[in-house]
């Protein structure tokens, strides 16, 4: 098993956080060519590819898997620090959480309130849709996810935080328009619909499960 340098994954981790070698060089205290050289040294180390050059960019399966790993390793350095040192100063503890849409707008942030007065944290919010966002932590981005998946991943733990309740919705002249005999399977399949995004299926799995009508 190769050795890690935290080093070099710190390098990694600086450039997906700021999307740019020179400003990931700059929050290093570095110069640019230094952080280059530490990438091109980690992934010579692994021979292969750790970071793709796109816009955005990404890291690979493999640089995913370390990014997760160091990201780790960071939390607990940081919070073991707190516990061997209480009154020294420290630094804003810089935590990614994956969070779905509408539990930031509902419940979210009013919950976290009282530990973001208690304690330095700098909170990243990736917000993606809730059966999703779990991949976030797979791939390293994020530190813990609000997700409806009850089983966790390797080295993770669940807690239950609740249930979100969702109702169909539409103005009167809507319904007039399209539901005058009620709600439906026939006029279930020719009535428009608001999807959060394209890969929001609320709405398609209810028509699904309740009238069995397929996608499209």
């Amino acid at each position: 098993m190769k050795e890690l340098d935290y080093k070099l994954l710190r390098a990694l981790d600086a450039v997906l956080q700021e999307q740019n070698f020179d400003r990931a060089a700059k929050s290093l205290h570095i110069t640019q060519s230094a952080i280059s050289q530490r990438i091109k040294q980690l992934e010579q180390q692994f021979a292969e590819p750790l970071l793709i050059r796109s816009q955005p960019l990404q890291a690979t399966a493999l640089g995913q898997k370390l990014l997760a790993h160091y990201r780790q390793v960071h939390q607990l350095e940081l919070e073991l620090a707190g516990e061997l040192a209480p009154a020294t100063p420290q630094g804003p503890i810089r935590i990614s959480i994956a969070v779905n849409a509408d539990s930031l707008a509902t419940w979210f942030l009013p919950a976290i309130a009282p530990l973001l007065k208690q304690h330095p944290i700098e909170l990243n919010l990736l917000v993606d849709d809730e059966s999703r966002t779990l991949d976030k932590v797979r791939e390293g981005q994020a530190f813990g996810a609000v997700s409806l998946h009850p089983q966790p991943l390797a080295g993770c733990c669940v807690d239950e935080l609740g249930e979100m309740n969702y109702l169909l919705t539409a103005s009167p002249a809507f319904v007039a328009r399209h539901f005058p005999r009620g709600l439906t399977r026939e006029a279930l399949a020719k009535a428009p619909a608001v999807a959060f995004d394209q890969r929001d299926d609320m709405h398609v799995s209810f028509m699904r499960e309740r009238f069995g009508l397929e996608p499209g």
